[in-house]
């Protein structure tokens, strides 16, 4: 969610707009509170993986911690980051829960 918010900042500043528009508001609360999305927050278990992604070479907390929760949950996992994907099968990991928009 922390993510979310940092993307949604991002563009927002990116394109000059004076506010957050209104449907990127109404959007993030629909997701946390009123859509049929659940939001699962990490737990300890998922340090390990985590830190494996690290270790491995990658440095965004938020990407790590995106997909050692989808792969607790055996779920799949929504990322801008195709790059991120791409590092995961370079390391023979599961790239396959993440779905992104542009395929590396």
């Amino acid at each position: 969610m922390i993510e979310l918010e940092g993307v949604i900042v991002k563009e927002v500043r990116g394109r000059n707009l004076g506010e957050i528009p209104k449907q990127a508001v109404d959007g993030l609360d629909f997701i946390v509170y009123g859509g049929e999305i659940n939001v699962d927050l990490p737990v300890g278990d998922d340090l390990k993986l985590i830190y494996k992604v690290f270790k491995l070479g990658w440095r965004d907390i938020f990407d790590a911690t995106l997909y050692a929760t989808a792969k607790r949950l055996e779920a799949k996992a929504l990322s801008l980051d195709a790059a991120f994907k791409a590092f995961l099968k370079e390391c023979d990991l599961d790239h396959k829960i993440l779905i992104t928009l542009k395929e590396p």
